[in-house]
C-alpha cells in the first residue's frame, strides 16, 4: 500500500518565520533611528543653516526638536570640498580593490585630499602566488599612501610605512 504524505507547501515554513518575526517586533516595538530623515537634516542644513520650522518633511517640522548638533556636524564632514573634508584623512581598508573604488581614491588624492589605503592580499592567506595589481601602481603614483599586507607580515610595522609614506610626501 502506497502511504500518502501530507501536503504540506514548500513556503509555508518562510512564511511562518516572517510571521512569528514580524509579531515579535511588533511586541518589541524597537525605537530605530531614520536614515533618510537624518539624510534630509543634513542636507536642510547644507542649504538653509539653521532654521526653526522646515515644511518639506510630511507636513512640516520643528527642526529644534530634534538634535541640533547632529545636522551641522553631518553637512559639515559630509562635504569633501568643505576645508574640514579637505582636512580629513581617509583610510580604506578592503580585501578587494575594484576599478570604482581605484578612480575615487585617484580622485581624492588629486583633489588635494589624504588617502591611505590599507590592503589585504586575501590571496596570500591561501597560500597563493600573489598576483599582480597594476592598479597599485596607479594609486602610488597619485600619492595614495599604500600598504599591502600578506599572511604573516608584522601588522604593526606594515602600518609603519605608511606613516613613512606620509612623511616622505609631505
Amino acid at each position: 500500500m502506497v502511504q500518502s504524505k501530507t501536503l504540506r507547501p514548500d513556503w509555508l515554513p518562510a512564511v511562518a518565520l516572517s510571521a512569528a518575526l514580524a509579531a515579535a517586533m511588533l511586541a518589541w516595538n524597537p525605537q530605530v533611528g531614520d536614515l533618510a530623515a537624518q539624510v534630509f537634516r543634513a542636507e536642510l542644513f547644507r542649504h538653509a543653516g539653521l532654521s526653526i520650522w522646515n515644511g518639506s518633511w510630511y507636513g512640516g517640522h520643528y527642526t529644534l526638536t530634534y538634535s541640533v548638533l547632529f545636522p551641522p556636524l553631518a553637512a559639515l564632514l559630509a562635504d569633501e570640498n568643505s576645508s574640514v573634508g579637505r582636512a580629513l584623512e581617509l583610510c580604506v581598508v578592503t580585501a578587494s580593490l575594484p576599478a570604482r573604488l581605484v578612480e575615487r581614491l585617484v580622485d581624492r588624492a588629486l583633489g588635494s585630499g589624504h588617502v591611505s589605503l590599507v590592503l589585504v592580499d586575501s590571496t596570500s592567506f591561501a597560500s597563493t602566488e600573489p598576483t599582480p595589481r597594476p592598479e597599485l601602481l596607479r594609486l602610488q603614483a597619485a600619492g595614495v599612501a599604500l600598504v599591502v599586507v600578506r599572511a604573516g607580515d608584522d601588522l604593526g610595522g606594515r602600518l609603519g610605512d605608511v606613516r613613512m609614506a606620509e612623511a616622505a610626501r609631505a
